[in-house]
């Protein structure tokens, strides 16, 4: 049997975490099966947690049709998005800059299927001596 793997690249655009706290949560699911991944997501109380768990979830009903045992994790990482801008008045009337941090968060999944191929058919020496 040969094992065919096939990667597939998933995201969630602008997460409301900055990048340094979602990157805080790579270590529990890189290199995992979905499954184990989920589990440690769940039992982990950092907010990112939640955000990662839901990415994973819809990796999941991305592929409806396969058992999630099949699916891992391959790499993980995150990127800066767009960072909001506001600020408050602070004292002596002065503005104070708020900047409020975005991310975008990526997994790489492949699914592991294992192909069956078709037997070689022996071949008989049918010579004549």
């Amino acid at each position: 049997m040969e094992v065919q793997n096939k990667l597939k690249l998933f995201s969630y655009k602008n997460a409301l975490i900055s990048p340094r706290k979602a990157g805080l949560i790579l270590p529990l699911i890189k290199k995992m099966s979905i499954d184990k991944a989920l589990i440690n997501l769940k039992f982990n109380d950092k907010k990112a947690s939640v955000l990662w768990a839901k990415l994973l979830k819809s990796v999941i009903g991305a592929y409806s049709n396969v058992d999630s045992k099949n699916l891992y994790v391959e790499e993980a990482y995150v990127g800066p998005a767009s960072t909001i801008k506001t600020g408050r008045v602070g004292s002596r009337s002065r503005f104070k800059r708020i900047l409020k941090r975005r991310s975008n968060l990526y997994v790489k999944v492949f699914l592991k299927q294992e192909v069956v191929k078709p037997k070689k058919q022996k071949v008989l020496n049918t010579k004549k001596k």
